[in-house]
């Protein structure tokens, strides 16, 4: 279908504006106005009482053409002196919108008519999902079966009307919206449909019959609106009707698609929303349409509520967790008239008891966010309801495979896991995105805390709980081995993608005082580091150390002790990590534990060359080195003998510091652990450069970056990083120091690890010569330059510096 041509004429108080003839009159006499001028008030006029985005109009008035915004606001400003300056409004941040009364020449041709649609008049305005609007009007006139799906809240509605209402003058017989919600019986689709259009049954023929010859010459579109609980009878009525009716058009809102040949599907997402590391300053936030949609509807009960930077990171915070949902954020924003931004979004984890007293107009279940998920339950299988309060349990997203261990039992084999998935995603109470060939599914987090809420009504939730941590477990214990080799980065990124399901899992852990959770601290002191924040690691295991009683799963119990107190260590509470360093030694001692013994021994160690404590830290160095040897360990020998050369280097002894960062260097390369290669490398570069020897420095540095790049990892990125403003400073390059340390500055605050003891006096030194060399002004600003680098550019600069560096 073609989509309309707009209107001959168009009437607004003195004014006519006839587009064909490129002519505006005021009074019945022209008025001159340039070429741009007049495409924008055409576009301005043709989409009257609606806001139209800068980025449309900029499109409209100068096509492939690239402008600066103040070309359109000098156009507006010049287009107002001429139609007054209350016909064009500004919607600050946004774009303009058109508020004089219009008309078209077709509309007072019609006047005498009956009216072509029964689209409801909206008391509130429509906000956002302008560049969908118009996506959508494109496809509504050239396809003839058009589905919006989505989950319940959505706005599929709201958004179905508000595409029909622009198109009414496309349809020489109108735009027609048909109300399923109230109906019950599929058999009485076509019944509604004759309503809508105002036809009568006729005496002994059946209702479809009498539609179908109506709608043969017609030319118009039917809006079936929430089709879901009434598929079969939709599919059969859209079927007989697209095959008979060639003029007709169907636009359906359901919370699943038809599954009809031809059918074109859109599913209608969230309101955009600002996440958790997004700017929130007020006139950002305004750029999100989830936050203008809160604020819209606050305004009808608070004229005067606006976005401040006091309520700015509260605001955000509600329609983040509110996951964009419009009718949550609705529901949401009369409670605003009672309490603060702060005190709702405080309140959100009992957002079901919060979010109620919907308008009394609204359908039931529109009226309270529990019952708009209800609805969309209730229509789910019995099978299919069991699956959907299982996957609550995970926690940002799981596989198919996760979904097969965790969710199967007598009553879902695990091979049927994948339809019954399949069919949430297709009933959009689940969604599913494909990355490097692996499906990840995921859910609104309104509708996992309805799911919740669904398993505890079942007294099961411990049972699927205890399935996910056993899933959770048994990946942190499988991660152990690769992620001690060369490959090591997929192993990363794998764990990485289930950091909220181990968040999930340990926490219910420690509410349960599972001793077994401390088999996950080995694994995740090796990768929280890498790819979260340490304090939260730290944190997590504390915690979970205070719940279990001390002389439970002792063996495992040592692990944790000792996994924490390197985590302290990463922070420089060196107070703490000695504590928990002894407590695991002593613990590993009385169980006869050799290997624990010896790492235990190895960690006072390497806390004593933290503190910094060189004389003292060498004997007990020497000595792991004769246990380590003597067990045969080498990522622990490795570890040690660097350890050990830092240490005699600094107290003069270079010779044998050398030959020390050769053996720690060889060991890891023979122990294939990619991440101990680099830091071995880093820390004999460190002393090449320290001694005048750059050009060795610089090879051992671009091969520890250049592995930690490979590796994706940002501690090892960090200590390669700062090897190379090192190399800066001695080589008398402040900018490019200032830069380099900048970003890893960035990085360290990222992941939440300290500077070290024993190098932050050095450091100090190194970063004051620097700063007089460049100056206050140009050292801060390329300290600033290197802090908004992400890594791999702080990487890449790095390595552009060195010979055959990328």
């Amino acid at each position: 279908m073609a989509s309309p041509g707009p209107p001959e004429r168009y009437f607004f108080g003195p004014f006519e504006l006839q587009p064909d003839k490129r002519r505006l009159l005021r009074d019945g006499a022209a008025i001159s106005l340039r070429p741009r001028a007049f495409d924008l008030l055409v576009a301005l006029v043709d989409r009257a009482g609606h806001l139209v985005a800068k980025d449309e109009l900029l499109a409209r008035v100068w096509p492939k053409t690239v402008v600066e915004e103040a070309a359109l606001h000098v156009q507006v400003s010049g287009l107002r002196k001429v139609v007054g300056s209350d016909a064009i409004a500004t919607v600050s941040g946004r774009g303009y919108q058109f508020t004089l009364s219009v008309t078209t020449s077709d509309d007072q041709a019609d006047r005498a008519s009956p009216p072509k649609h029964n689209l409801p008049f909206q008391l509130t305005s429509f906000v956002g999902r302008e560049r969908e609007i118009a996506q959508l009007e494109g496809w509504v006139t050239a396809n003839r079966l058009v589905t919006l799906t989505g989950a319940g809240g959505a706005g599929k509605t709201r958004l179905a009307i508000e595409v029909t209402s622009r198109l009414v003058g496309a349809f020489a017989d109108g735009v027609w919206l048909v109300e399923l919600a109230a109906l019950a019986d599929p058999r009485l689709v076509p019944q509604a449909v004759a309503q809508a259009l105002q036809i009568k049954e006729q005496p002994g023929r059946p209702v479809i019959e009498t539609l179908v010859d109506y709608l043969a010459s017609k030319r118009l579109m039917l809006v079936l609106d929430n089709a879901e609980h009434l598929l079969e009878g939709c599919v059969q009525f859209v079927d007989l009707v697209l095959r008979r009716s060639p003029e007709v058009a169907i636009l359906v809102t359901s919370r699943e698609r038809l599954g009809i040949a031809g059918e074109l599907t859109h599913r209608v997402p969230s309101l955009t929303v600002p996440g958790p590391d997004d700017n929130l300053q007020p006139d950002a936030l305004l750029g999100y349409e989830g936050v203008r949609l809160l604020v819209d509807r606050a305004r009808l009960l608070r004229p005067h509520f606006s976005v401040t930077a006091e309520n700015a990171a509260s605001l955000a915070s509600i329609c983040y967790r509110l996951d964009g949902i419009p009718l949550a954020i609705e529901l949401a924003a009369p409670r605003l008239r009672s309490m603060s931004a702060l005190e709702l979004s405080q309140r959100l984890h009992q957002r079901f008891a919060l979010l109620t007293g919907g308008s009394r107009t609204a359908l039931p279940r529109q009226r309270t966010l529990r019952s708009m998920i209800d609805w969309s339950y209730d229509l789910l299988t019995h099978v299919e309801q069991a699956m959907l309060r299982r996957v609550s349990v995970f926690a940002g997203g799981w596989t198919l495979e996760a979904a097969e261990h965790v969710c199967s039992d007598e009553e879902i084999e695990s091979s049927n896991a994948i339809d019954l998935l399949a069919s949430l995603a297709d009933k959009n109470l689940v969604s599913l995105e494909e990355n490097d060939g692996t499906t990840r599914y995921r859910i609104l987090e309104t509708i996992r805390q309805y799911a919740l809420d669904r398993l505890r009504e079942t007294d099961e939730e411990g049972r699927w709980r205890s399935r996910h941590f056993a899933w959770v477990l048994a990946l942190a214990e499988e991660s152990l081995e690769p992620l001690g080799g060369p490959d090591q980065a997929p192993w990363l990124d794998r764990i990485a993608q289930e950091l909220d399901n181990f968040r999930a899992a340990l926490t219910w852990a420690i509410e349960q005082r599972r001793p077994d959770a401390f088999r996950m601290a080995l694994g995740i002191s090796r990768w929280w580091v890498k790819r979260a924040h340490v304090a939260e690691a730290r944190e997590l295991f504390s915690r979970l150390l205070d719940a279990i009683p001390s002389d439970e799963a002792p063996l495992d119990r040592c692990r944790a002790l000792s996994a924490v107190g390197n985590l302290a260590l990463r922070q420089n509470d060196l107070d703490e990590a000695e504590r928990l360093f002894r407590e695991s030694l002593a613990l590993t001692r009385a169980l006869g534990h050799t290997r624990g013994s010896a790492y235990g021994q190895a960690n006072l160690a390497l806390l004593t060359v933290t503190r910094g404590q060189y004389a003292a830290a060498e004997p007990l160095l020497e000595e792991c080195v004769g246990l380590a040897r003597a067990l045969g360990i080498p990522y622990l020998l490795a570890v040690i003998l660097s350890n050990l050369a830092i240490v005699v280097h600094a107290r003069g002894d270079r010779s044998r510091a050398a030959a020390l960062f050769e053996e720690s260097v060889t060991l890891a390369r023979g122990a294939d652990d990619s991440f101990l290669i680099s830091q071995m490398l880093s820390y004999k570069g460190r002393a090449d450069c320290s001694d005048g020897n750059l050009e060795s420095a610089e090879a051992t540095f671009l091969e520890s970056l250049t592995i930690a790049r490979k590796l994706s990892d940002p501690l090892a990125t960090v200590w390669a990083l700062e090897r190379f403003a090192e190399l800066a400073v001695a080589r008398r390059t402040p900018k490019r120091a200032a830069t380099i340390w900048g970003a890893a500055a960035r990085m360290r605050a990222e992941i939440g690890i300290s500077i070290a003891f024993n190098e932050q006096e050095e450091r100090e030194r190194a970063v004051a010569a620097m700063r007089t060399a460049l100056g206050d002004a140009a050292f801060d600003q390329a300290w600033r330059e290197g802090s908004a680098m992400e890594r791999e550019e702080a990487a890449r600069y790095a390595l552009n510096g060195a010979p055959g560096g990328v």
